[in-house]
């Protein structure tokens, strides 16, 4: 499941990946995202250690939609738990997104947001 996530900087919208995520749920949720507010600069998803999902479709998708011409936002970014970051980068072809592991969230957040 992908939900929103609250509380973001301004300028940064955001999901959460828990439970169950398939292939169609990143799809919807990337409708989501081109459905953010106008001027949102960043987009960031975090992925729940309890992820039941294949992290390679979460990042193969972003990557096609971060491709995308013209972009619908500056920066993408994903927030992995700290032990999956290796396996998020293996199915990254380059560019974006960008990973992050959880611990360093706020890092995250603030790179998302263009600080």
């Amino acid at each position: 499941m992908l939900d929103p996530t609250a509380g973001l900087p301004t300028g940064v919208f955001g999901l959460t990946a828990n439970g169950t995520v398939i292939a169609q749920d990143v799809a919807q949720a990337l409708l989501l995202a081109k459905a953010a507010p106008a001027g949102a600069s960043g987009f960031i998803l975090f992925v729940d250690p309890d992820l039941d999902g294949y992290l390679a479709e979460i990042v193969s998708a972003l990557e096609t939609a971060a491709a995308a011409k013209p972009p619908q936002y500056r920066r993408w970014a994903l927030v992995v738990p700290d032990d999956a970051v290796s396996e998020a980068e293996q199915y990254k072809g380059g560019g974006e997104p960008t990973i992050f592991p959880c611990s360093r969230r706020q890092d995250a957040l603030s790179w998302a947001s263009g600080e």
